[in-house]
């Protein structure tokens, strides 16, 4: 840019090489920050079988003890309150999980025959209050002393244990004259099952929803609530007064299940954030080599572009011959950059079972940024070469 110019084949090679690096660099970048960002939003829209919005968690109710109901019926009575329920069982990571062997009564318990389930402790008030649906047979009723050993099976369970949903024969409501339908065993209780949930996850995306079954028991690690209202700030102090007055001096611990949700996949959103912030420095660095190049290729072809305006060729046409030789060097690195691109962003997503599908759209919508990017930046060299004033680069010949 001083005058002194490199010339010769090997250093243009070396300027054109440099530019298509450093732009198979930032369309990588692009690529996989599109990507990153597109499984996020598939994450965070994708039909759970549970409804986390609007739902407080209430965390260490057993401090309590003898206490948690009034608390549990003193909240159920707050204005902006739907319902409430007492389960450590909670369907996103970090909340109790047991997982055990189970299998058809009348089958023996050997390898065969032995499913891995998990069995979760929830109260009646469990299924409605996490926004679960019941598609076959009936709740939990606490006043029918045989639900003590019902069990609620996810589609998931049905079909592992021999039964399609929709299966008459796998749902009995329960009664003292009536033991038929689906029945489980342990080693040590018989279960009766009196219900479907539709499927819903409780781990991971990054996981296949595996087989459980609610069971009426007591888990009362958390109680979660479900509201009616936005007003999130008011319905919170009116559950803290309530605590307060019932287990006086206890420290009141809450959190929104929406954010517990929301930070399972905290890396995920870090890892877009990182790769955003690097694919905007490397198409910074791109960019300052591409027009370092324009400017270069100008001054080569002063003589050249003066010539030609003096011939009658237009602005349009030599600013159209000057960036020419870039747009091929950004579409080299483009074609370099779709099949790493997409070996990378397949091997990512394989480490989810529910993912998007690697589209065209998202090659394209790189690619056009990318090409835009570049164009803007050499337009402006390009069209500053095709304006200049003949006279100025002709007067020395």
């Amino acid at each position: 840019m001083k005058g002194k110019l490199a010339q010769g084949a090997g250093s243009s090679i070396l300027r054109s090489s440099l530019v298509v690096f450093q732009f198979f660099i930032s369309i990588l970048l692009i690529i996989g920050t599109i990507a990153i960002q597109k499984q996020l939003n598939f994450i965070q829209n994708k039909k759970i079988g549970f409804n986390k919005e609007q739902v407080i968690l209430v965390n260490d109710t057993y401090m309590l003890g003898d206490s948690r109901e009034t608390f549990k019926n003193e909240v159920t009575q707050l204005g902006n309150v739907v319902s409430a329920s007492y389960s450590g069982f909670i369907p996103i990571n970090g909340y109790n999980r047991n997982d055990n062997v189970y299998w058809k009564k009348g089958l023996s318990p050997d390898e065969s025959n032995t499913i891995s389930t998990q069995m979760w402790s929830v109260d009646s008030d469990y299924i409605p209050t996490m926004g679960m649906e019941l598609i076959e047979g009936r709740n939990f009723d606490k006043n029918i002393a045989s639900d003590s050993n019902a069990v609620i099976l996810n589609e998931q369970a049905l079909r592992v244990y021999g039964f399609s949903p929709g299966d008459e024969r796998a749902i009995v409501t329960y009664s003292y004259n009536n033991n038929t339908g689906a029945v489980l065993s342990d080693e040590f209780e018989v279960y009766n099952v009196i219900g479907v949930v539709k499927d819903f996850h409780f781990e991971s995306l990054k996981e296949n929803i595996g087989p459980l079954a609610l069971r009426l028991g007591s888990s009362t690690g958390v109680m979660s609530v479900r509201l009616s209202t936005n007003d999130f700030s008011n319905s919170v102090k009116q559950i803290e007064d309530t605590w307060k007055k019932v287990g006086a001096g206890l420290p009141f611990n809450y959190h929104f299940l929406d954010d517990k949700f929301a930070k399972m996949y905290a890396e995920e959103s870090r890892l877009g954030v990182v790769f955003g912030i690097f694919s905007a420095l490397a198409i910074f660095i791109g960019c300052l080599g591409l027009f370092a190049l324009a400017t270069f290729m100008a001054e080569q072809r002063v003589k050249e572009i003066g010539i030609r305006k003096v011939l009658g060729a237009s602005v349009n046409s030599i600013a159209l011959m000057l960036s020419k030789q870039f747009t091929l060097l950004v579409l080299v690195a483009y074609f370099i950059a779709i099949p790493v691109a997409w070996y990378g962003i397949d091997l990512w997503l394989n480490s989810y079972n529910y993912k998007i599908s690697i589209s065209a759209e998202l090659f394209i919508i790189a690619g056009a940024l990318a090409f835009l990017i570049a164009l803007i930046t050499v337009s402006y060299q390009a069209i500053k070469a095709a304006m200049s004033n003949p006279v100025d680069s002709l007067k020395s010949e």
